[in-house]
C-alpha cells in the first residue's frame, strides 16, 4: 500500500459537456495502448502526459515531474470500486512507506506543515501552465494538497504471466478424435492375399 501527499487536481474518469474527462481524452487523442480504468499504470501514464502536449506546448519544460494518480482500495470488491469516479493530475508527488517507484523520492514520516509550506516547488510561469491544464481537463477543480490512498499501485501487473500457466492435463495424451494435426496417411498397399490351403491326397495308383 501508498499514501500519496500530491499537488494537484482531480480529473473526472467520465467527464462533463463542458470538459473531457479521462476516457473520453484516451479516445479523442487516438491512444489505443492507454488502460482508461487505471491511468497510473506506467505506459497509460506515459502517453496520457504526452497527449498533454498538444494542450500546452510548455508542459515538457514547465512541469516535467507531472503525474497521474490513482487512488484505489483492493479491500473494497465491489465492481465499481475498482473504476474510480476520478484521478489525480499531480505536478508534485511524495510516496509514504513504499520505495518501489523511482521516480519519487520516498519517505517513511514527514512534518506536513512544513512540508507544505514550502509550496510545491513551481515558478509563476509553472504554475500558470499547470492552471491552464486544469481550465482544460478539469475547469473548476481545486488546485492544491492531497493525501491520496492506494493500495495496490502495481494492479495492472497481477496477471502478468497468467498466459503462460499450464493448464491441468496438458501433460496427459490427447483423446481419440481430439488430436491435433493432419490425419495419418493410409498405405496405399493392396491387401496380401493368403496363401492357398494345401490338402495331403493320396496318392494314385500306377496303371
Amino acid at each position: 500500500m501508498v499514501v500519496y501527499i500530491v499537488y494537484g487536481f482531480r480529473w473526472s474518469r467520465v467527464g462533463t459537456l463542458t470538459a473531457p474527462g479521462i476516457r473520453p481524452h484516451i479516445v479523442i487523442n487516438d491512444l489505443l495502448d492507454a488502460a482508461s480504468d487505471y491511468i497510473q499504470e506506467p505506459r497509460t501514464a506515459k502517453e496520457v502526459v504526452q497527449s498533454f502536449e498538444r494542450i500546452d506546448a510548455n508542459i515538457p519544460s514547465h512541469l516535467p515531474n507531472l503525474a497521474l494518480i490513482e487512488q484505489y482500495d483492493p479491500e473494497d470488491t465491489r465492481t465499481s470500486a475498482l473504476s474510480q469516479p476520478y484521478a489525480f493530475v499531480c505536478s508534485k508527488v511524495v510516496p509514504i512507506g513504499d520505495g518501489s517507484e523511482p521516480q519519487f523520492n520516498s519517505f517513511l514520516s514527514l512534518d506536513l506543515e512544513d512540508f507544505i509550506s514550502k509550496g510545491p516547488g513551481l515558478s509563476a510561469a509553472e504554475l500558470a501552465t499547470f492552471a491552464n491544464l486544469r481550465e482544460v481537463l478539469a475547469p473548476g477543480e481545486k488546485i492544491g494538497w492531497w493525501i491520496v490512498y492506494n493500495g495496490n499501485p502495481k494492479r495492472f501487473s497481477d496477471k502478468t504471466g497468467s498466459d503462460s500457466d499450464t493448464t491441468e492435463g496438458d501433460d496427459e495424451p490427447e483423446e481419440a478424435g481430439h488430436k491435433s494435426g493432419p490425419p495419418p496417411a493410409r498405405s496405399l498397399k493392396p491387401p496380401a492375399v493368403p496363401p492357398k490351403p494345401r490338402f495331403n491326397l493320396p496318392a494314385r495308383p500306377k496303371k
